[in-house]
């Protein structure tokens, strides 16, 4: 590979770098910008009915190097895991073993509090008695900008955490 092509470009520097810019309102399609959150803030979406759901902030998210926030979703406990070192925020059910578990963070992951077991970003069981297992993902959850989930869920609620 090489940047030697012929064309004046900074290959160094990533082509949509300004495109991604947080507090960017220039957006491809035309749709309203929710005031809410900045627009090109990354969110994990959880969409509930036609047009309302859950959106989780990633720069309310990386205040924290880890969480593990309870929530329900369609009538059902669950949770939603997050690591600033990865980036990613991933929500799961959390019947373990056919009881429902709460858990909480460790510096090495995420413990549930039914039998002990530890369990990694992406819900699967890495130590204890149900290692191996893994919990069941949220279906039609999905990361994206704010001002996109926000136009097709205008009804959504923010999680934000304490204090903010």
């Amino acid at each position: 590979m090489s940047a030697d092509t012929g064309f004046p470009r900074p290959y160094d520097v990533p082509p949509d770098a300004e495109y991604e810019r947080i507090d960017n309102a220039d957006v491809l399609v035309s749709v309203p910008i929710n005031p809410r959150r900045p627009p090109k803030e990354r969110v994990l979406g959880l969409p509930l009915g036609l047009d309302g759901g859950s959106a989780f902030p990633f720069e309310e998210l990386k205040r924290s190097e880890r969480l593990a926030i309870s929530i329900v979703q369609d009538g059902k406990a669950g949770v939603v895991f997050w690591e600033r070192d990865a980036e990613a925020a991933l929500p799961f059910f959390v019947e373990v073993d056919g009881v429902e578990s709460r858990f909480t963070v460790t510096s090495d992951g995420f413990v549930d509090s039914s039998t002990g077991s530890l369990w990694r970003i992406d819900g699967l069981a890495v130590d204890g008695p149900l290692t191996g297992q893994r919990l069941a993902p949220m279906p039609n959850a999905y990361v994206a900008f704010w001002f996109a989930w926000a136009d097709f869920h205008q009804e959504t609620s923010i999680w934000a955490t304490y204090g903010s």
